[in-house]
């Protein structure tokens, strides 16, 4: 996957798990928002120069693992069901 793909899956994901976590108060949206915040500043990075596309894209990547780890609890907190 190139850098522009990436960043389209990391911004379809990241608006889902927003989305999906609206109403939630806690540290899962707190989790969610502060990734939304790490993929600005990396755009930020890289409209800027500071970072190349094969670094943006691997950060990226990485952003994409840790969402991917709460998918589950995401899931679960949309159905009402409490996590331990």
């Amino acid at each position: 996957m190139n850098a522009s793909d990436v960043a389209a899956e990391l911004d379809r994901r990241i608006a889902a798990a927003l989305k999906a976590t609206a109403g939630i108060l806690g540290p899962l949206r707190g989790a969610v928002d502060r990734l939304n915040d790490i993929h600005n500043l990396f755009r930020a990075q890289l409209a800027s120069g500071k970072m190349t596309d094969a670094d943006y894209a691997k950060k990226a990547r990485e952003l994409l693992n840790i969402l991917g780890d709460f998918d589950g609890l995401i899931a679960d907190a949309v159905n009402g069901i409490p996590q331990q």
